[in-house]
Protein backbone atom coordinates (compact mmCIF):
# COMPACT_ATOMS: atom_id res chain seq x y z
CA UNK A 1 0.00 0.00 0.00
CA UNK A 2 1.37 3.21 -0.80
CA UNK A 3 1.04 5.77 1.47
CA UNK A 4 0.39 9.57 0.74
CA UNK A 5 3.10 12.20 1.70
CA UNK A 6 1.97 14.36 4.60
CA UNK A 7 2.95 17.93 6.98
CA UNK A 8 2.95 18.64 10.12
CA UNK A 9 1.41 22.70 11.10
CA UNK A 10 3.46 24.19 13.50
CA UNK A 11 0.17 24.38 15.61
CA UNK A 12 0.05 20.84 15.21
CA UNK A 13 3.65 20.48 16.21
CA UNK A 14 2.67 23.02 19.33
CA UNK A 15 -0.51 20.90 20.21
CA UNK A 16 1.94 17.82 20.71
CA UNK A 17 4.24 19.11 22.46
CA UNK A 18 2.19 20.58 24.81
CA UNK A 19 -0.38 17.24 25.46
CA UNK A 20 2.93 15.35 25.94
CA UNK A 21 4.40 17.87 28.19
CA UNK A 22 1.19 17.32 30.36
CA UNK A 23 1.34 13.63 30.29
CA UNK A 24 5.18 13.71 31.21
CA UNK A 25 4.18 15.60 33.96
CA UNK A 26 1.09 13.90 35.22
CA UNK A 27 1.31 11.03 34.21
CA UNK A 28 4.57 10.01 34.01
CA UNK A 29 6.73 8.44 30.90
CA UNK A 30 5.20 5.33 30.50
CA UNK A 31 1.90 6.80 29.53
CA UNK A 32 3.53 9.75 27.17
CA UNK A 33 5.51 6.74 25.11
CA UNK A 34 2.07 5.25 24.96
CA UNK A 35 0.59 8.80 23.80
CA UNK A 36 3.68 9.62 21.07
CA UNK A 37 2.96 5.71 19.57
CA UNK A 38 -0.88 6.38 19.44
CA UNK A 39 0.06 9.58 17.70
CA UNK A 40 2.45 8.20 15.19
CA UNK A 41 0.50 5.34 14.71
CA UNK A 42 -3.05 7.72 13.73
CA UNK A 43 -0.44 9.56 11.19
CA UNK A 44 0.51 6.12 9.65
CA UNK A 45 -2.75 5.58 9.27
CA UNK A 46 -4.22 8.60 7.75
CA UNK A 47 -1.03 8.67 5.15
CA UNK A 48 -1.83 4.82 4.05
CA UNK A 49 -5.21 5.96 3.95
CA UNK A 50 -6.29 9.34 4.55
CA UNK A 51 -10.30 8.52 4.10
CA UNK A 52 -10.34 6.40 7.44
CA UNK A 53 -11.19 10.04 9.58
CA UNK A 54 -14.26 11.65 9.99
CA UNK A 55 -15.62 14.41 7.68
CA UNK A 56 -17.94 15.58 9.96
CA UNK A 57 -15.58 18.53 11.38
CA UNK A 58 -14.77 19.53 7.53
CA UNK A 59 -18.79 19.46 6.98
CA UNK A 60 -19.36 21.55 9.73
CA UNK A 61 -16.62 24.19 9.02
CA UNK A 62 -17.89 23.94 4.95
CA UNK A 63 -13.72 22.85 4.00
CA UNK A 64 -14.08 19.84 1.74
CA UNK A 65 -11.32 17.44 2.88
CA UNK A 66 -10.78 18.44 6.17
CA UNK A 67 -11.34 15.40 8.32
CA UNK A 68 -10.59 14.03 12.16
CA UNK A 69 -8.88 10.92 13.67
CA UNK A 70 -9.22 9.76 16.98
CA UNK A 71 -5.83 9.08 18.73
CA UNK A 72 -6.01 5.28 20.18
CA UNK A 73 -6.58 5.19 24.01
CA UNK A 74 -6.50 8.76 23.99
CA UNK A 75 -8.73 11.79 23.95
CA UNK A 76 -7.23 13.61 21.28
CA UNK A 77 -8.15 14.04 17.79
CA UNK A 78 -5.93 14.58 15.27
CA UNK A 79 -7.39 16.70 12.46
CA UNK A 80 -5.54 16.76 9.06
CA UNK A 81 -6.81 18.09 5.16
CA UNK A 82 -6.74 15.68 2.40
CA UNK A 83 -5.73 16.67 -0.87
CA UNK A 84 -5.14 15.01 -4.04
CA UNK A 85 -1.12 14.33 -3.42
CA UNK A 86 -0.41 15.01 -0.04
CA UNK A 87 -1.79 15.53 3.49
CA UNK A 88 -1.52 18.10 5.61
CA UNK A 89 -1.55 17.55 9.29
CA UNK A 90 -2.89 20.82 11.14
CA UNK A 91 -3.90 20.41 14.88
CA UNK A 92 -4.17 17.78 17.72
CA UNK A 93 -6.75 18.48 19.25
CA UNK A 94 -8.75 16.98 23.07
CA UNK A 95 -11.97 15.79 21.41
CA UNK A 96 -14.21 17.45 23.75
CA UNK A 97 -12.69 21.00 23.23
CA UNK A 98 -14.83 23.84 21.06
CA UNK A 99 -13.03 22.10 17.71
CA UNK A 100 -14.83 24.95 15.51
CA UNK A 101 -13.47 27.53 17.85
CA UNK A 102 -9.89 26.15 17.78
CA UNK A 103 -9.72 25.32 14.00
CA UNK A 104 -11.07 29.55 13.17
CA UNK A 105 -7.79 30.12 15.44
CA UNK A 106 -5.62 28.71 12.83
CA UNK A 107 -4.22 30.43 9.58
CA UNK A 108 -4.61 28.39 7.12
Amino acid sequence: MTSKAFSVRREADADFDRVLDYYLVEAGDVVAMRFIAAVREAHRLIAETPQIGSPRLGDQLQTSGLRSLRTHGFPYLVIYLEEAGEVEIWRLLHAQRDLESELDSTDG
